[in-house]
Formats: structure tokens, sequence, C-alpha cells
């Protein structure tokens, strides 16, 4: 009778670890049979049409800003504190300061961001850092998903997928896209 009590627990666990190794087994298998990540299914009808590296130019740039600022170097939008031509907003400047600290060190965000020459370097390489973080990601580089990652956010793209951005990210990358084309 002791020995019933005390197998019955070891039994237990003795049957969840298998059913994990035999989970494992299959998601190892699913993989490599199917030889994708089902959480990148997203981004795969996007990844179909264009594999190149988005080039940031000065085309780009120009589009973003007269739809970010309409071309206002004194924008300012109190709700997220984004300001400038290009609208970074703090935490945006932080990633700035990270990654190009040689550069962006020296400048005062709240007085220098209202220059132009800086807010369309700094609109540059925030984008340039955007697209590294696409990369890191396994995201698809491409030019609507860097513009939804501008716009919405690299963790909301991430998170949700660009099917189901906002209506006002759809409508912003779509406008970009126009002045772009035109």
């Amino acid at each position: 009778m002791k020995s019933k009590f005390f197998l019955s627990p070891l039994l237990n666990i003795f049957k969840k670890a298998l059913g994990l190794i035999f989970s494992f087994a299959f998601i190892h298998f699913a993989f490599a049979f199917y030889g994708k990540d089902p959480g990148q299914e997203r981004y795969l009808v996007q990844a179909k049409n264009t594999n190149k590296l988005v080039e940031i130019d000065q085309k780009l740039l120009a589009a973003l800003i007269r739809v970010e600022s309409s071309n206002n170097p004194r924008a300012h939008r109190r709700s997220t504190g984004a300001r400038g031509l290009t609208q970074i907003t703090p935490a945006a400047w932080r990633d700035l300061v990270t990654y190009y600290p040689e550069k962006y060190r020296k400048f005062n965000y709240r007085r220098d961001i209202f220059k132009p020459e800086v807010a369309r370097e700094a609109g540059r390489d925030y984008l340039k850092i955007l697209r590294r973080y696409l990369r890191a990601k396994r995201i698809p580089a491409t030019l609507d998903n860097l513009l939804a990652a501008y716009n919405w956010g690299i963790t909301n793209l991430d998170r949700f997928g660009l099917k189901r951005a906002p209506r006002q990210t759809r409508r912003y990358i779509a406008k970009i896209k126009s002045i772009l084309e035109a």
C-alpha cells in the first residue's frame, strides 16, 4: 500500500515529461518538414513581393517629412512628444543616442530637433535603426514594414503583424507610397 502512494506522483511526473518530449519532437518535425516558422507566416506574403533591402534615400525622406510634419520644422505633437520635421519621439532620440553616440550626444533633443538639418539626419538614422530591428526580428525589411514600424512602432508590428495594423497606419503607408510614386 505504501509503494502505491509513492509511485503515483512519480508516474504523473513521468507522464508529463513524456508528453513534453513528444510535443517538442512534433514541433521540431513540423519545422523540419515545412521549413518555416509558423510565427513568421504573417510576413511571408510581403516577403514574396520584395526581397531587396529598402533604400533610405532623399525621396523617401522627403515624403516622410511631408506626411509627418507638413514640412513644418517647428511641428510638435504633444500627445506623443514627437518633434521636428521627422517627428522624432524622445524614445526614438534615446535609440539614436545609443546607436550613434558620437553624432547625437552633442545635441539637446528639446532644442536641436527643430533644426531642419538635425531632424533630417535623425529621421534617416532612425529609419536605419528600424531596418536593423526588422532584420534582427526576422521581419522582411520591406517599405511597408519599415513605414509601419516608424509610425506604429516596431513592437506593435512584431506582435500583431502588418495585416492587423490600425487604419491610421495603413493610410500613413499609402500616403507615403503615393508621394513616392508621383
